[in-house]
């Protein structure tokens, strides 16, 4: 449905909104910069709720030009409060344009305008007590170095986190006041994995997740700048989790035709899941990949692992010709509508045979296989490749692998995932059938509503709900004998046989 935003109208804000693209700071990769859009920042402080406080305080930090904490002051202003306002930006060419910015907007306002790096500053804000009611970020993301000192300085205040942009949300929460609220525009990549599982232990911990917005294309939203990452709206309150969480999406920063969609709090943030996944469902009603799949990868009795062959470090094992004691390498390029093609002609890596030891002609034991990048062929494998284009259909492409391709064994490059029955194949019915699985709508809804990357990790892999393996093997069946589409069997009771 269609929805108008909350915000600013644009001729009562007197601030540079062409910034965005005309900003010549030299420091803009350095400090990872991506200035907010007008229209964005229009409706992240739509997404602001009103709430009885007794001292409006508001904090932009990153704040680039002023554009967030410019609009959300002259928001609350309209709405009879007065506020003070604090901005911090660690740029200097970049601050002086936000110092211009905020002479002109914000003449009768108290408002406090400081040159310096966030994590460092908010520190200090932390310790010395001071909170805010309303936060408002576009953070900068890049990967912190382990040992550095960003991460070192923000260990010491508790704050675990790889990504700088999670950091800055962190802190924010830590600075908000009990009933304060923070609106943020970041990655979605937070919202799963092991690297940000501290972070969502003390977001689940500490506040509510109230609203989530979504984009359907990914890089329109800082098109200007070019970012390909996929980046949600969140808001959150400092209080108890709130019953209900409202999802919205919108193709582009244009917020044109709006969905909008309630879902239970227990159907975003799983608490059951020991790794506090936080999900995105679909604001189109879809069915549950967890009203079917109720067993683990374990209990199938399959593994998952990541292909072993990093070819550029194994270049003396990889030709482009068939040796005596040569076996397939299998890349994703071998993939071809749920089956491997090999081999190809004209293959342009850096070759499709890999040279095994001699010895491993006699070992049909897998616990005494001597190499360890080749598993041994007697019987089927499910390949998955690791990573999509940005705007693919699907995140799981799946395909099976037969072993008439196979006699000794078969090796599986790096930018494969496969399953396996430790580090042998397994049977064609079930191959098949979990191929068909994963190939599924079901499956990809699923996915895509705990992960925003694009790469596919034997972890995420490990930790979906499956079928069980007797479902898996009628699914298999099915799918063999073409009995029906895929997403049709996969969601149709009599394969299943649920109990």
């Amino acid at each position: 449905m269609s929805k108008k935003v909350k915000g600013l109208k644009a001729s009562t804000l007197n601030v540079k909104t062409q910034a965005v693209s005309q900003s010549a700071s030299s420091n803009k990769t350095k400090y990872a910069q991506y200035f907010t859009p007008l229209a964005v920042a229009k409706f992240m402080v739509g997404m602001f709720t009103e709430n009885s406080v007794n001292k409006v305080t508001v904090l932009d930090p990153g704040a680039g030009e002023g554009i967030l904490g410019l609009s959300l002051t002259e928001h609350l202003t309209q709405q009879g409060f007065q506020a003070s306002t604090t901005f911090v930006e660690i740029d200097e060419l970049v601050f002086n344009s936000l110092k211009r910015n905020v002479q002109r907007s914000l003449t009768n306002f108290k408002t406090s305008l400081i040159n310096d790096d966030f994590i460092a500053e908010g520190t200090k804000m932390l310790n010395a007590g001071e909170q805010f009611s309303h936060i408002i970020m576009n953070p900068p993301y890049f990967k912190l170095q382990r040992e550095g000192d960003v991460s070192t300085y923000l260990l010491s205040c508790g704050i675990n986190v790889t990504n700088i942009y999670a950091a800055f949300m962190w802190l924010g929460l830590r600075l908000l006041d009990d009933q304060g609220q923070m609106v943020a525009i970041v990655p979605r990549s937070f919202c799963n994995g092991p690297y940000f599982i501290k972070f969502r232990e003390y977001l689940v911990e500490h506040a509510s997740i109230e609203a989530i917005h979504t984009f359907g294309s990914r890089d329109k939203v800082f098109s200007t700048d070019k970012v390909l990452q996929e980046n949600i709206i969140i808001h959150i309150s400092k209080r108890a989790q709130s019953n209900q969480v409202r999802i919205t999406c919108s193709e582009d920063q244009q917020f044109i035709n709006i969905e909008e969609a309630l879902f239970s709090a227990d159907e975003v943030i799983d608490k059951t899941n020991p790794n506090l996944t936080i999900s995105i469902p679909a604001n189109k009603p879809t069915a549950k990949l967890t009203d079917f799949a109720k067993f683990t990868l374990a209990d199938t009795g399959l593994q998952v692992s990541t292909g072993p062959v990093v070819d550029f470090r194994l270049k003396e094992f990889i030709s482009n010709e068939d040796g005596e004691y040569s076996v397939p390498l299998l890349y994703p390029s071998h993939m071809k509508e749920g089956h491997i093609v090999w081999p190809v002609d004209n293959f342009t890596k850096k070759g499709q045979y890999y040279s095994v030891q001699p010895s491993l002609l006699d070992n049909v034991d897998a616990n005494s296989c001597s190499d360890k990048n080749v598993s041994l062929a007697n019987g089927y494998y499910v390949v998955i490749r690791r990573f999509s284009s940005k705007e693919e259909h699907r995140r799981i492409y799946a395909a099976v692998v037969d072993p008439a391709i196979h006699e000794i064994g078969v090796a599986f490059e790096n930018h494969l995932n496969y399953f396996h029955k430790k580090k042998q194949g397994f049977e064609k019915e079930l191959a098949y059938g979990l191929s068909a699985y994963l190939n599924s709508a079901l499956v990809d809804d699923h996915f895509r509503s705990f992960s925003g990357h694009t790469q596919v990790n034997a972890t995420d892999l490990r930790n979906l709900p499956y079928p069980s393996e007797q479902q898996l093997i009628r699914i298999g069946r099915a799918a063999i004998e073409n009995a029906k589409p895929i997403d049709e069997v996969v969601c149709d009771d009599s394969y299943w046989d649920r109990v």
